[in-house]
């Protein structure tokens, strides 16, 4: 999968994301701050998008729920592509995600910073399966 940010293109970009997506998976990665807007040019190219529910920069950011608002609003838009949330999904924030109608889910620092890997992901199999 190549994940890109919408924040970067340009609607002049659109001739290549198509290829890219001839070739492979493509998402678009939306940042907390960026109008959904800004995807419509590229609604008809992209697999998916990404949405973050951190600010970038590092793992182990804060959540921040108004990522999900974006899932919200791009689902109310009639967008039935992917969706994936990336950013602070771990045990407690889960639920709260898998509410949203999301079909995929990053989990980083969950993971990678955890003491015990297999357990946490264990643990969020069983959350997943709650829902």
């Amino acid at each position: 999968t190549v994940i890109v940010p919408v924040e970067e293109m340009k609607e002049t970009d659109i001739a290549l994301m198509k290829h890219i997506a001839d070739i492979t998976e493509l998402f678009l990665c939306i940042n907390l701050e960026t109008d959904i807007r800004t995807l419509h040019p590229y609604r008809n190219v992209a697999n998916g998008v990404t949405v973050m529910t951190i600010t970038p920069g590092k793992q182990g950011n804060k959540f921040c729920a108004e990522g999900l608002e974006k899932v919200d609003a791009l689902r109310t838009l009639g967008y039935r592509g992917i969706l994936e949330v990336d950013g602070s999904v771990n045990e407690t924030t889960i639920g709260d995600i898998v509410a949203h109608d999301v079909n995929r889910l990053v989990v980083g620092s969950a993971l990678t910073k955890a003491e015990d890997p297999e357990k946490v992901y264990e643990n969020l199999q069983k959350n997943l399966s709650k829902y």
